[in-house]
Order: C-alpha cells, then structure tokens, then sequence
C-alpha cells in the first residue's frame, strides 16, 4: 500500500494511509497544507494538527498488533468550524497495559485541544474518534 492516499475538495480532506508510526508525519503534512488553506483560524492549526497526529499514532502503533491495517482521516469545514474524524478497523482500543514513561498523556491533551471529544471502540472492529475545532483555542486546565 502506498504510505498515503489524500483526496481534498473545497470544504473536506480524506486521507487513507498505511497503519504505520512512519506514515504518520506524511498524512499530518498533506492535512497541514490543506488546513492551511484557511480551512480553521491559522492560530489554531498546531492544535488541530497535534491532536489529529496523537491519535493517528496511537492508530498506527495499536491498532493492528502483528499485522498490517489502514487508518483513515476525514476531515470537514462546516460553518461553525472542523469536524475531524480519525478511524482504525484493527482491535479497539484495549485496556491499559502498564505504564511506561511518557505514555498515556495523548487522549487528555486531545481533549483540551479539541473543543470537543468523542471516542468509540469496537474490540475487533476498531476505533474511531471524533474531534471538533472551533476558532478560539480552548483553556488548558
């Protein structure tokens, strides 16, 4: 498979790309350019492009434990702000293993990126989560 496919029209953006940590920083890059296109606030373009690549990695590095998958990004401007959602068809989203330094911290920080949060998992049939943006950046809590 091709590390990324995106197709852009005037008000969405879809990506499909292979489910693998090297994968990740092209799909953020096609998403940037099209954010850039005045997509969102420029001001809140790290955000978005922070969160939707937290959660594209987290796809990309457990969703398909021992085998090969996709994940797929859409990405829509409507009038009031982006609705982005990123999903996997691999195992869904598991309960915690240990913790290792450093790990765990990506859902809480999409959450306060976001202006809002929704994820929903099905062990087996994966995992999809749903982000909203709107213009101005959320407090940090």
């Amino acid at each position: 498979m091709q590390p990324s496919m995106a197709v852009e029209s005037r008000n969405e953006f879809r990506s499909t790309f292979a489910a693998e940590p090297a994968s990740v920083p092209v799909a953020r890059h096609e998403l940037r350019e099209w954010l850039e296109d005045g997509h969102i606030d420029e001001g809140r373009v790290p955000d978005v492009l922070l969160a939707v690549t937290e959660a594209c990695a987290n796809a990309a590095r457990h969703a398909y434990p021992g085998g090969e998958g996709v994940v797929r990004i859409q990405a829509v401007d409507t009038d009031g702000g982006l609705s982005i959602v990123v999903r996997d068809y691999g195992a869904g989203i598991q309960r915690a293993r240990a913790r290792s330094a450093g790990r765990g911290l990506g859902l809480p920080m999409m959450g306060r990126l976001a202006t809002s949060l929704q994820i929903s998992t099905n062990p087996g049939f994966g995992t999809e989560v749903r982000m909203r943006f709107t213009g101005a950046r959320r407090p940090v809590r």
